[in-house]
């Protein structure tokens, strides 16, 4: 079934983002979250599937980022796992400490689903990312990477190919081709 996108609220998207804020703020404590959002804003949430992905930063400096294509669990969920993820699991980055909680900026991807692509003119900088899979390996590009690095299609799916999926800057030729849309909310 598709999903429409603008179905997501006004008060969804503050929700979602109030959620992502407690959940951080008690990631060392693996807090309880009963109580954050009213009864009916979290069962909102649980009646929500889509995939999401969740950017720390301190300052400008990303501090993590994790997230998942997954629909099948269900958007709270989601903000929950991934939330926790990017603070305390990003091999990347140094984990957070506490001490740097209050001076983190939140910014969450909710992701509309993939849609195969033929031919890479169907990628629009600024508006999609990509997903490609194959050979074995896969890589993700949320929309905007390619923006914050001024990259044209063609670079986006070179390093997304060499740096994301672990392939020669080429192998994208050979790989099955996603796009995705998403809401990017920023506290």
């Amino acid at each position: 079934m598709k999903k429409e996108f603008s179905i997501l609220t006004l008060e969804d998207k503050a929700s979602v983002l109030r959620l992502a804020r407690k959940v951080l703020e008690d990631a060392f404590s693996l807090g309880d979250y009963e109580g954050v959002l009213s009864l009916d804003e979290e069962e909102r949430l649980r009646n929500l599937y889509f995939g999401i992905f969740v950017s720390i930063y301190k300052g400008k400096k990303l501090k993590g980022c994790i997230g998942t294509l997954r629909e099948d669990l269900s958007l709270y969920e989601l903000v929950v796992r991934m939330t926790r993820s990017a603070a305390l699991h990003d091999s990347r980055f140094e984990n957070l400490k506490p001490k740097d909680i209050p001076k983190t900026r939140i910014e969450l991807s909710i992701l509309t689903p993939l849609q195969a692509i033929d031919d890479i003119s169907e990628i629009e900088i600024g508006r999609h990312g990509i997903y490609m899979t194959g050979l074995g390996r896969s890589g993700v590009f949320l929309p905007q990477v390619a923006t914050n690095n001024n990259w044209s299609v063609e670079e986006m799916l070179g390093y997304c190919a060499r740096n994301k999926a672990g392939l020669d800057w080429e192998s994208w030729n050979e790989l099955d081709l996603y796009i995705f849309e998403a809401i990017i909310l920023s506290e």
